[in-house]
């Protein structure tokens, strides 16, 4: 909202820069999760993913998920569900991207009794709504609007879920991945959820989750 308030170019290479710092930053503490062994290398690996240059020159707002993601994996390790909840915030943005890890979050807050992280959340989304009510209060409607022009758009998207839609022809198709996706997670939380661990187990649930998004 802020970069509104200048031009285009100026505002896409604030963000472009912006884009680029948070995707090396976050590879780089994602690369700590598993070795304390420091490296650059994993940060500049980072913007060499394909799809990672594609957002770059999209300027996709999915940058803000990736940063909300990594700063729950690190709050929720150190016990500050407060702040773990708060990061949820971004992520919540798409939530169709990581529709699987955030299905995991509230089995493991209901199981694990965390509480203070669906709370802080809750109240996190509640007040940022508030916010964008107070600069558009027709915000919701036109949500509800656009995400009907969504449900019924008839091009495909290149996923696994666009390539079942192609060979199908039948749009409800493109959600057989993520039906799929979700009684995977159901079968696979009952076979860890008492040896959970974000750094292992909620990495391979966000892997699945993006593979098998809408």
């Amino acid at each position: 909202f802020p970069l509104a308030l200048l031009s285009y170019k100026v505002a896409f290479a604030i963000w472009a820069v912006m884009s680029i710092i948070v995707v090396a930053g976050c590879a780089r503490v994602g690369w700590g999760f598993y070795t304390p062994t420091p490296s650059l290398a994993r940060a500049f690996l980072s913007l060499l993913f394909g799809p990672t240059v594609v957002l770059l020159m999209l300027g996709q707002f999915t940058v803000l998920v990736l940063l909300g993601i990594t700063f729950f994996l690190v709050m929720v390790e150190r016990r500050r569900d407060w702040l773990a909840g708060l990061a949820l915030l971004p992520v919540l943005g798409k939530p169709h991207v990581a529709f699987l890890f955030l299905l995991a979050i509230l089995l493991w807050v209901i199981y694990a009794r965390r509480w203070v992280i669906l709370l802080s959340g809750a109240l996190a989304l509640i007040a940022a709504s508030v916010i964008a009510l107070a600069i558009n209060p027709q915000i919701f409607t036109q949500f509800i609007g656009r995400t009907t022009l969504v449900v019924h758009e008839t091009e495909s998207y290149p996923n696994l879920g666009g390539a079942i839609y192609v060979a199908s022809g039948f749009h409800i198709m493109a959600l057989l991945p993520q039906l799929f996706g979700a009684v995977w997670l159901i079968v696979y939380w009952r076979n860890h959820r008492s040896t959970w661990r974000w750094k292992t187990d909620g990495m391979i649930v966000l892997l699945v989750s993006v593979a098998t998004s809408y």
